[in-house]
């Protein structure tokens, strides 16, 4: 379901669930969300379209138990790549 209709149905932005893959980003001229792709949230962040809902976007790949992801740094155009190796994930917060 797209961003704009999970909206509709009283979700807050924070809230919204974005397609595999899709990073959720909240346009800062009137909070829309939308979910795009990793390359594009970075070009739209540097523009000052917008910001990531949630920096620390992660995948988790249960083969190779490994948590490797994106976390923006807030108030520049910057983010900062990382991946965990062979630790326990214990609790996820957003």
């Amino acid at each position: 379901m797209s961003p704009k209709k999970q909206i509709e149905q009283g979700l807050s932005v924070v809230n919204v669930k974005c397609n595999a893959g899709l990073i959720l980003m909240k346009k800062l001229v009137d909070n829309s969300a939308a979910c795009v792709r990793k390359q594009t949230a970075v070009a739209l962040v540097k523009r000052g379209w917008g910001e990531m809902v949630n920096p620390n976007y992660s995948e988790f790949h249960n083969n190779s138990k490994q948590l490797v992801g994106s976390i923006a740094i807030e108030n520049t155009a910057y983010s900062m790549n990382y991946r965990i190796t062979g630790a326990k994930i214990t609790k996820v917060a957003i």
